[in-house]
């Protein structure tokens, strides 16, 4: 059986100044995976707040072996940014790992691996290209503000990207006094490029397509062919799911879940934030109960709930309710029960209840994701409202499903939470079939919370969507009877 440790704070010998609360097993699995050789993109998946960016930044940005890159602190709007971005960051870990006259050396050599020049991209201007000298263009990578009209070429970045790569091996071996790969009994630890709001690759596909692949085919040849660097992508979308899957083969990546504190580390994670706070209250199990029924185990909505009750001043017992009510009342109620009428094209409002009505009646609120797929399937045919089977095969009510599926998790309705041990916040048993097969949730504690709510209304969408369609099921099973 997987457990954990419930002291207060993680540490870790490669991070001993970590304030991460309570997350061994996550940091166990984290030194695991980069301690053997890459087999692949991981993309780190996990609920919005759960913790993250906080867990990975930690444990990684201080690192000479590792790169840490949070997309939310820079311009990430094109593929040529984000890469210039990576740049300048591997440049300023490798000018602290080489001596200043074998780091200029290989800045030069950077600079003479740049085939092309940059193109502009000036609205209303036509495209024209030329050639920067070796200053202008270490000054463009290196600028903290690079000129908005101006993309170097992606093929040039990679291969700048390559170079810095051959060499930040190198410059690992030789600080850590590792050996290079290939000896018997040793192994070099890989690079890690860790990349946090990944997402941002989502929003390339219509201008960026080839960059974006050559990008992506990057990544791949770096983890799974050649092996030489892990690179994790982060992210809280779990949209980038089916984003990747058609910009990439499904060998070439591998999803693992960074999830939610269970409850009774979320209690002890909620008395440390308030302690933290120099709050003394005690959090008695029916006030945690009520606390946990909205919040679940989620960091920032904890985080959130503790400053609410700082600011409350001394009477805290008689603002717990008040202070529950305001974390969903004003923010997430209402986007779902807008959400809740449908979205034009995308899903219906029958689709929406009748989704939410699955999951809240299944066992950690949590439904198989063939059953939810044939579930939105059969709006789509509109007849299986009496319980009587449709026309259709199995197939092809997942097949009618997917698009609505994809919408709901699009807008953060459902997320699709594949299966991995790097999370307890749902039992691993929840999983089922050989292949563990993946799970759709809500997309958070307070989603669900919310939703629960929202059930009276949701049953009477579906009730008043089924009344509808019943003349047109009559209809149709009178024409079956006089076809026979």
């Amino acid at each position: 059986m997987i457990y954990r440790n419930l002291g207060q704070v993680s540490s870790h010998p490669s991070n001993n100044k970590s304030n991460i609360f309570n997350r061994i097993l996550e940091l166990e699995k984290l030194e695991t995976t980069v301690e053997g050789d890459p087999s692949g993109i991981l993309v780190v998946l996990g609920p919005r707040s759960c913790g993250k960016t906080a867990l990975l930044s930690s444990h990684f940005s201080q690192r000479r072996d590792a790169v840490y890159i949070n997309c939310r602190v820079f311009d990430a709007t094109t593929p040529q940014y984000f890469v210039n971005e990576v740049l300048k960051v591997l440049m300023d870990k490798m000018s602290t790992l080489m001596k200043e006259k074998d780091w200029e050396q290989l800045k030069k050599k950077i600079l003479a691996g740049f085939a092309s020049g940059f193109k502009s991209t000036m609205r209303g201007a036509e495209m024209t290209s030329w050639t920067f000298s070796p200053i202008e263009l270490v000054k463009s990578i290196m600028s903290e503000d690079p000129a908005k009209n101006e993309e170097p070429d992606m093929n040039a970045l990679i291969k700048a990207f390559k170079l810095l790569l051959d060499a930040w091996e190198k410059a690992i071996v030789t600080k850590s006094g590792g050996i290079a790969p290939g000896t018997p009994g040793e192994i070099m630890r890989r690079p890690v490029i860790v990349i946090d709001e990944a997402n941002v690759m989502m929003d390339w596909n219509k201008d960026y397509t080839k960059d974006m692949h050559t990008l992506l085919r990057f990544f791949v040849s770096i983890t799974k062919e050649q092996k030489r660097s892990h690179v994790f992508l982060v992210t809280s979308e779990y949209g980038y799911q089916t984003w990747l899957s058609a910009a990439i083969a499904s060998e070439f990546w591998a999803p693992r879940i960074i999830g939610d504190f269970t409850k009774s580390e979320a209690k002890r994670f909620f008395e440390f934030e308030l302690q933290r706070r120099r709050k003394v209250v005690t959090v008695t199990d029916e006030i945690w109960s009520q606390i946990y029924e909205v919040c679940g185990g989620n960091a920032g909505t904890l985080v959130n709930l503790a400053k609410a009750l700082e600011d409350s001043g001394d009477d805290l017992n008689s603002k717990w309710e008040k202070a529950l009510e305001s974390m969903y009342r004003n923010t997430e109620l209402p986007r779902l029960e807008k959400l809740a009428l449908g979205v034009d094209g995308v899903y219906t409002a029958a689709q929406f209840a009748d989704a939410t009505l699955l999951m809240l009646s299944s066992q950690n609120f949590a439904a198989p994701q063939k059953a939810m797929l044939e579930l939105l399937g059969r709006h789509d045919y509109a007849l299986d409202i009496q319980g009587d089977n449709t026309p259709s095969s199995q197939t092809q009510l997942m097949i009618a499903g997917q698009k609505s599926f994809e919408g709901l998790v699009k807008y953060n309705v459902l997320c699709l939470r594949p299966y991995s041990d790097w999370a307890l916040d749902i039992p691993l048993q929840a999983y089922s079939g050989p292949g563990k097969l993946a799970l759709v949730t809500p997309s958070s504690a307070l989603a669900l919370y919310c939703l629960k709510l929202m059930k009276p209304d949701l049953d009477r969408y579906l009730t008043e969507w089924k009344q509808k369609q019943a003349p047109k099921a009559q209809k149709q099973s009178r024409k079956k009877w006089l076809w026979f």
